[in-house]
């Protein structure tokens, strides 16, 4: 294909119905391994804490809500903004309605006027942060986070790159189930083999990643056979 065209991978034959998990052990395995060495991963550590405020939050200042956005972003960065709504109106032991989710999201703007966060797309990130961890939520409290939709790209793109790092010529397939893995899941469904091949396209276009004979390589990496 041409460099303007979009690249596009064949999704995987599936022998039972759309909703059926792509488990690792029914694929070609990929270790998510590098020359013995396992890929670093942490645990998803949602923000949680304590706050001492007299009014509720429809009453607190819109600064005083971003002090505790900032403070949710800190820990859980990048993370989408949703996330940041929902933590923020849970430390005052609320859902997030809409007047709230307004409340919150305009202290997130403030955040930003301010340079003290950014915002890339729908995702909340540390100023100047440079280093994306790639994190296990197979222990989280929130289902919410293990949604394909708020799955930030940037830590996707780096469980890609480390699995693939880790197993040169590795299968579409081999690689998303190993990325899976990675971010704590026991199967990988329609919806989140989606959201990384989505990232592993645009490597590709970019590329950083180049498909041979069915198998896929980071960029100037020679075929091992």
């Amino acid at each position: 294909a041409g460099a303007s065209e979009p690249v596009q991978f064949a999704e995987p034959s599936m022998s039972s119905s759309n909703d059926s998990p792509l488990d690792s052990d029914q694929r070609t395995p990929v270790d998510e391994t590098a020359g013995g060495v396992a890929i670093t991963t942490t645990p998803y550590r949602e923000a949680a804490f304590s706050i001492d405020e007299p009014h509720g939050i429809a009453e607190t200042s819109r600064e005083t809500v971003a002090v505790y956005a900032r403070r949710v972003i800190e820990i859980e960065a990048p993370v989408h903004s949703e996330e940041v709504i929902r933590r923020v109106a849970a430390l005052w032991g609320t859902r997030a309605g809409r007047k709230i989710a307004e409340k919150i999201d305009a202290a997130v703007t403030l955040l930003v006027q301010k340079h003290e966060i950014e915002r890339v797309g729908e995702f909340m990130f540390l100023v100047k942060q440079d280093r994306v961890r790639i994190r296990d939520r197979s222990a989280v409290t929130n289902p919410t986070l293990k949604q394909p939709e708020n799955l930030p790209p940037v830590e996707i793109r780096e469980a890609l790159r480390s699995v693939m790092a880790a197993n040169v010529g590795a299968t579409l397939e081999g690689i998303t189930g190993a990325v899976g893995r990675l971010f704590g899941f026991r199967a990988v469904r329609d919806k989140l083999r989606a959201a990384f091949t989505t990232e592993l396209e645009r490597m590709t276009s970019e590329g950083l990643i180049e498909e041979r004979n069915g198998k896929l390589y980071g960029a100037n990496t020679p075929n091992l056979k």
